[in-house]
């Protein structure tokens, strides 16, 4: 009963937060602005949506897309706070947080990153369900969002790097925003054919003992990014 209770108290929280980061960005960029699609934002709805109804088709898809996704970023934040340089992200590094001038709210904002994959994490570990229909669902949903991204917005917005790579070292070639689509809906929907086939095998291990590694697992994970998150805060703090 505790554990279903956080699980829809946690999606009840992630939507909560995706609607203020929704009119957080169409107070700032006007209500036709193509922020919104913003993979980061959009995953917050469709994580705390598995939460509350324990869906595993939902919870498989977005720990699949968000691994490749969120962690990149997850990876470049850390880079900032830890060590003070930028590895890989050049237009939409999160380093701009710490150029002072950002507003506080809009800054704690950006902790939604580090919320999803522990929060989904936990629950797809305890569910240790198999969806047949996660590796189509997160393969159109990456489609569907990329595409969206592509037609909608324009080439200075750069929605989700459609339009030319976020990396420090462009290499565009020819027919780039493609090649990018194709590859992160088979990279995504090869990491929910994983899971799924881990899933399998992790029915078969105890449910105790999966609680037990579920909870230390998390606690690494909270440990980790309350680290980052702290000293995310400290450095905003000099220079906000």
């Amino acid at each position: 009963m505790q554990i279903m209770r956080w699980k829809k108290l946690s999606g009840i929280l992630l939507i909560a937060w995706w609607l203020f980061d929704t009119i957080l960005k169409i107070s700032k960029y006007g209500f036709y602005s193509w922020d919104v699609l913003w993979f980061c934002s959009i995953i917050v709805l469709l994580a705390g949506l598995g939460l509350l109804f324990e869906n595993a088709t939902i919870l498989t898809g977005v720990l699949a897309s968000s691994l490749p996704m969120q962690l990149v970023w997850i990876f470049e934040y850390a880079a900032i706070v830890l060590g003070g340089t930028q590895l890989a992200w050049e237009d939409f590094s999160p380093a701009y947080l710490f150029h002072g001038g950002i507003p506080w709210f809009e800054f704690a904002n950006t902790f939604r990153h580090f919320l999803v994959i522990p929060l989904v994490l936990a629950s797809w570990l305890s569910l240790r369900k198999e969806s047949k229909y996660a590796p189509l669902a997160v393969a159109g949903f990456v489609l569907f969002l990329l595409s969206i991204s592509l037609f909608a917005s324009s080439a200075n917005e750069n929605i989700n790097c459609v339009y030319e790579s976020c990396f420090k070292e462009r290499v565009n070639p020819q027919g780039y925003a493609l090649l990018f689509i194709v590859a992160m809906v088979v990279l995504s929907a090869s990491i929910a054919a994983a899971l799924n086939i881990l899933a399998l095998h992790l029915r078969k291990i105890p449910k105790s003992v999966i609680q037990f590694w579920n909870v230390r697992i998390n606690c690494a994970l909270a440990v980790v990014f309350g680290i980052l998150m702290i000293r995310g805060i400290l450095l905003y703090s000099r220079v906000g």
